[in-house]
């Protein structure tokens, strides 16, 4: 029946407009998103349009040698000419523009202002005790002497160790998902990366657990903790050849083993972060409060009016999220099967810790003291300051406004039944068991507070950096291609081909999902949606109903916001590591936190 189709693309929303005409004359129109037309692009086929290639592209290609051997400067190369061009979804930087995407330098830094700055913490004694246990096994004096020579509390860690025990395998088995033709058989392991922090600020790699296979990873209070300090007989562990961050860089390009292991902790990085940072602590933890609050407080509540603004889109996208993204996309571009993935994304929701969670708790849990934020030794994470400015300044909006209503109703936190009824809804039907008992003035402020900082700035420093990391895959792959390494021989004997195989070019539908749905999903956040235009509205409503207390409350953070536009900009450009493309106009530094940037809600 169908003689024509046309199709229209909306840039970087979720939705394509298809409109097809019958041979009767009636045109139907029918919207569908786009993650649902990558994940069955036989959708497109069935209209006669091959949008598939373009829509990613721009080009009737790849991003890769589709005819002839790919190398790693190459990808780069296409990279670049796919940014230089505008072509589909390489509108914007990314980090394959610079020529060191590769480095120590770029790859630590990551971990401090990349799209995941929220789990980098200090090493347990036990996690260092075991890398000097292997490296007294492989003879590795340098390492030794470096490690010996530095306070531990400057010795920090990516832990994805845990990945196995959350996921419900046996340490001994293998991370795989499903195999399927279009997305292949894909590959993840539990790596652990340990870094030192200088006091330049400088974040160095040392040493790398490629995937993690011991049997001392255990879970108290919510937490896996490794519980043992010998050596590692069971994992592959690889050392840095350079030491320190001083070491000459020459060698870097071509240590085609210690690349492969850092590719190795990007790809496990991309499940924590993806999976349970992203998704489970931001968008569903969200949605808990959205429901519980909703299920509470009468809209009249002053808890209600002050969290209501920060649910703008959530609802919707989540249910999106559920139906297409998790089971049509991540499923299918990740290292982990469908069982796997299932447990995994349980263990980040069940084990999320509310209080701990406060910004200034987990900070000072993570290593980071919040009274020695603005020394030099943490000029190159200002998500820690810019995070903790934010906090205080949520908080004491939140305690004004409080205040001020129980005081005007002449009734305490204690007697509210709304919020005796909230705080079972959050313990019980939402199953968070850390989210407090709620008694008293400051527990109530500090939730809140909490509910606040996940809806608009955390999420927005989570969300929004995933375009200039992630589209261009070699640096962040969400797989890998083929199995890891079972012995450190094996991966000593790694070059360039291998990290190649290692890459889903052979499986175009995971490589460029991997890149279009970080572009997606950084979508601008326009002005009548950002923390700013939040607390103008709320001025102007305060204001209108003559509320004194309220008027100053959002002045104040009002200021606040306006200064910290320059506060934060101060922050990013005291970092002494450049992450943004060097050249590029308008490009910088950590600049996701700009108060003109932030989202009001989670809104994508």
């Amino acid at each position: 029946m169908t003689s024509s189709a046309s199709i229209r693309l909306y840039p970087r929303t979720l939705i394509l407009t298809i409109s097809v005409t019958f041979m009767d004359g009636q045109i139907e129109r029918t919207a569908i998103p786009h993650i649902l037309l990558l994940s069955h692009p036989e959708t497109l086929r069935k209209t006669g349009l091959t949008v598939f290639p373009t829509l990613i592209t721009g080009i009737n290609g790849a991003p890769w040698n589709t005819f002839s051997a790919n190398t790693l400067s190459g990808l780069q190369e296409i990279n670049t000419k796919l940014v230089d061009g505008k072509k589909g979804i390489y509108t914007e930087a990314n980090i394959g523009l610079r020529e060191d995407w590769y480095s120590d330098e770029q790859f630590a830094q990551q971990h401090l202002t990349g799209s995941n700055p929220t789990t980098i913490a200090r090493a347990s004694d036990n996690w260092i005790q075991s890398f000097k246990a292997v490296a007294e096994s492989q003879g590795k004096g340098e390492f030794l002497n470096a490690i010996n020579k530095v306070d531990p509390e400057s010795l920090y860690i990516q832990d994805y160790s845990y990945f196995r025990a959350a996921a419900k395998l046996n340490p001994s088995d293998d991370f795989s998902s499903e195999k399927t033709i279009r997305f292949g058989k894909r590959y993840t392991g539990a790596s652990v990366a340990l870094f030192v922090l200088g006091d330049d600020g400088k974040l160095h790699p040392l040493a790398i657990v490629v995937d993690y296979k011991e049997d001392d990873i255990k879970e108290q209070d919510n937490y896996y903790i490794k519980t043992t300090a010998g050596p590692m007989p069971n994992s592959v562990v690889i050392f840095n050849k350079r030491t320190s961050a001083s070491d000459p860089t020459n060698t870097e390009e071509s240590d085609w083993p210690w690349r492969y292991a850092k590719m190795c902790v990007q790809v496990c990085d991309w499940h924590r972060h993806e999976v349970g940072i992203h998704l489970v602590h931001t968008h569903l933890v969200e949605e808990a409060v959205i429901v519980g609050a909703e299920r509470s407080f009468e809209n009249t509540h002053v808890v209600y009016k002050l969290l209501n603004p920060h649910w703008l889109k959530t609802l919707s996208l989540n249910q999106a999220a559920r139906e297409t993204l998790v089971p049509r996309i991540i499923l299918n571009i990740s290292g982990m099967d469908k069982d796997r993935m299932n447990n995994f994304l349980n263990s980040e929701y069940y084990s999320f810790r509310w209080e701990d969670s406060y910004i200034p708790r987990d900070l000072e849990r993570r290593g980071f003291p919040i009274d020695k934020l603005n020394d030099d030794k943490y000029r190159n994470y200002p998500y820690g300051r810019n995070m903790v400015a934010m906090w205080y300044s949520i908080r004491r909006f939140v305690e004004a406004m409080l205040q001020d209503w129980y005081s005007s109703n002449k009734t305490t936190v204690e007697q509210d039944e709304q919020v005796k009824s909230w705080v079972q809804e959050m313990q019980t039907g939402a199953n968070i068991t850390s989210f407090p008992s709620i008694t008293t003035m400051d527990q109530l402020v500090d939730a809140v507070t909490m509910c606040i900082h996940i809806a608009s700035p955390q999420h927005t420093a989570v969300n929004y950096l995933q375009e200039y990391y992630q589209v261009f895959v070699p640096n962040k792959p969400s797989c890998l291609a083929s199995p890891l390494p079972k012995s450190i021989s094996e991966l000593e004997s790694f070059k360039e081909s291998d990290i190649l195989k290692a890459l889903p070019l052979d499986k175009g539908n995971v490589w460029l999902m991997s890149a279009y749905i970080p572009h997606l999903l950084s979508m601008l956040v326009i002005e009548d949606q950002n923390i700013i235009t939040y607390a103008k509205t709320e001025l102007r409503y305060r204001q209108g109903i003559c509320d004194q207390a309220g008027i100053n409350a959002a002045q104040s953070f009002l200021d606040d916001l306006e200064t910290f536009k320059v506060e934060f900009q101060r922050n990013s450009e005291s970092m002494n590591v450049e992450t943004a493309p060097p050249g590029l106009p308008g490009s910088s530094q950590y600049t996701v936190m700009d108060p003109r940037k932030m989202a009001v809600s989670i809104l994508i």
